[in-house]
C-alpha cells in the first residue's frame, strides 16, 4: 500500500497525469462496460500507454457497488484479466465532461448521455454491443469477442 502512495506522490511530481479519459458506459455497468473496460486497460497496458490514457466505466440505470456478473467475471478470467474488484456506479455529468472519448454499448445509452450534455454527442461512438445480462457464458463469451473486435476497430481514436 505504500508503495502504491509513494508511486502517486512521484506521479504528481513528475506531473505525469493521463492525457486521456476514456469512458465506457452500458446500462448497469455490471457485464459490458467492465469487460469492456477490463479489456482495453489490459491493452493499453501492454502496449506502455496505461498512465497516458485513463478508462472508466459507468451504467445509465446502476447503483452503486454492486459487483461485475459472476458470467462477466468468469468470462475475462479467462483471459487471464481480473475484473472481480470491479463496483458499479452510477453515469454522472462529471464523468461525461471529463471524457474525451465516450464508448456506449448502445444507442440508448448515447442517448442518456446527450441528455445529461447535449456537447458530448461529439465524443460518444456507439459500438452496438447487445446486453448479456441472465444469459449464459456462451453469450458472454460472444459478447467480449463483440467488444474486442469493436475496440480493436476504434483503436487509432482510442490512443489518439
Amino acid at each position: 500500500m505504500a508503495v502504491a502512495i509513494e508511486k502517486e506522490i512521484e506521479r504528481i511530481k513528475s506531473s505525469k497525469f493521463p492525457r486521456k479519459r476514456i469512458l465506457i458506459v452500458c446500462t448497469g455497468n455490471s457485464c459490458r462496460s467492465p469487460m469492456a473496460a477490463g479489456w482495453l486497460t489490459v491493452e493499453l497496458r501492454k502496449k506502455g500507454l496505461e498512465n497516458e490514457i485513463e478508462v472508466i466505466s459507468c451504467g445509465i440505470g446502476a447503483r452503486v457497488g454492486a459487483a461485475a456478473t459472476a458470467e462477466a467475471v468468469l468470462t475475462m478470467k479467462n483471459r487471464e484479466i481480473d475484473i472481480s474488484l470491479h463496483r458499479s456506479r452510477p453515469c454522472r455529468r462529471e464523468d461525461v465532461a471529463d471524457a474525451d472519448l465516450i464508448l456506449c454499448m448502445s444507442q440508448e445509452h448515447a442517448t442518456f448521455i446527450t441528455s445529461l450534455m447535449p456537447v458530448a454527442r461529439e465524443k460518444i461512438k456507439v459500438l452496438d454491443i447487445p446486453d448479456p445480462i441472465g444469459l449464459g457464458l456462451m453469450i458472454y463469451e460472444d459478447v467480449i469477442v463483440s467488444i474486442q473486435r469493436k475496440l480493436k476497430e476504434e483503436w487509432n481514436q482510442i490512443i489518439a
